[in-house]
């Protein structure tokens, strides 16, 4: 072989072995990059089921304090209602005497506004 010969193989071996290295830290690189973004689901999964049980828990617990609320309201509109009905009934006969009153009793007398100079 002469020597222009054994210079172009040697040129062409070296590009391979460059094309070689190339290519194999291609494959590094898109190994890396799905190990990274596998890695990266993998966090944001485990951050949305900590927030989601976050959610729950403080949805849970409001609901639990509605229905604290609801109930207390309730009580105090039974206790409200059951004082209105014990003030009525103590009060009935009073009342119908003044509306008795008010009905029966009538005035002759003309009004001084009715009244001409």
């Amino acid at each position: 072989m002469s020597q222009s010969q054994a210079g172009i193989k040697q040129l062409l071996d070296a590009e391979k072995k460059a094309d070689e290295i190339v290519a194999h830290a291609r494959r590094e690189k898109t190994q890396l990059l799905k190990r990274a973004r596998e890695e990266a689901e993998l966090e944001i999964n485990e951050f949305r089921a900590f927030r989601n049980a976050d959610f729950q828990r403080k949805t849970n617990q409001q609901s639990g304090d509605k229905d604290i609320y609801i109930k207390n309201l309730s009580d105090k509109t039974e206790e409200e209602i059951a004082r209105a009905q014990e003030d009525a009934s103590h009060h009935a006969e009073e009342v119908i005497n003044l509306l008795l009153n008010y009905v029966t009793e009538v005035y002759t007398e003309l009004p001084s506004a009715r009244k001409s100079g």
